[in-house]
């Protein structure tokens, strides 16, 4: 609610119109000022897609940076981990993860964008983590999971030791069926002596970036348009912006 408060604040600031005169009707909607040029906007962009980013870059550290002092500090004080992301009392990180879980309720889940590049194994979980496909392999294989003894080995183990200990044989069916499949998943892993780590696969580097969220969740809630806005580059935007109020006037409405 707050940001919102602050991209209404910018609104008035940036059509020039005093708090104390009477409100007029704008020369442009707001959201299309927001919105990118790509989409017919003015690239301006919203403070809630800026605070959504600068929020998750603590979840990107977190998941990317577990063996850090203030990483091990969370994972004490909530038990969150790189697996499960869990607060055990109303604090900042409680309101950071309740941010991002909004998120992912409206159709946008940017842990999902969190990849993980498996070198040695040695730190990612070879059942709750997505290291292989396109979900954790608990969720892709429940019935071997639910034969697994060891739920919390390491990829390093599990790759290192005969694929299975479980408490009875595999059985027919659908349990032999995803076994099959598994193993010709695995069959395509190779490891390395590298340790394993983060990448985010928004931008090609593999580096998390606020501007990456903000691009992602302004595309997301502001409006589109089939025509991109044209601009002159060797005219500052700011000046287009005010020959253009200038032409139009207040009482020529665009949106």
């Amino acid at each position: 609610m707050k940001m919102h408060h602050m991209d209404s604040t910018s609104n008035i600031f940036c059509i020039s119109r005093p708090l104390s005169t009477k409100q007029r009707p704008s020369w442009v909607s707001w959201s299309k000022v927001l919105a990118s040029k790509s989409n017919g906007g003015l690239g301006v962009s919203s403070f809630y897609a800026l605070n959504r980013g600068l929020l998750f870059k603590w979840i990107w550290r977190f998941l990317s940076r577990d063996q850090s002092l203030w990483a091990q500090v969370i994972h004490a004080l909530h038990g969150s981990n790189t697996s499960t992301l869990s607060a055990s009392y109303s604090s900042l990180w409680s309101s950071i993860i309740k941010e991002c879980n909004a998120l992912k309720s409206q159709g946008l889940d940017l842990i999902s964008h969190c990849k993980i590049r498996v070198g040695n194994g040695m730190s990612t979980s070879f059942w709750h983590d997505q290291w292989l496909g396109d979900s954790c392999l608990r969720l892709s294989y429940p019935r071997l999971f639910a034969l697994e003894n060891n739920k919390v080995c390491s990829v390093a183990a599990k790759m290192s030791a005969p694929f299975f200990r479980i408490s009875c044989d595999v059985r027919g069916g659908e349990e032999s069926a995803q076994l099959s499949r598994i193993s010709d998943l695995l069959d395509t892993v190779v490891l390395s002596n590298m340790g394993d780590r983060r990448f985010w696969d928004l931008n090609g580097d593999g580096c998390f970036r606020v501007k990456d969220v903000r691009r992602l969740l302004d595309d997301m809630l502001l409006p589109k348009s089939d025509v991109p806005s044209r601009w002159v580059k060797q005219i500052p935007i700011k000046v287009q912006m005010f020959c253009v109020e200038d032409l139009y006037g207040s009482s020529s409405l665009l949106g």
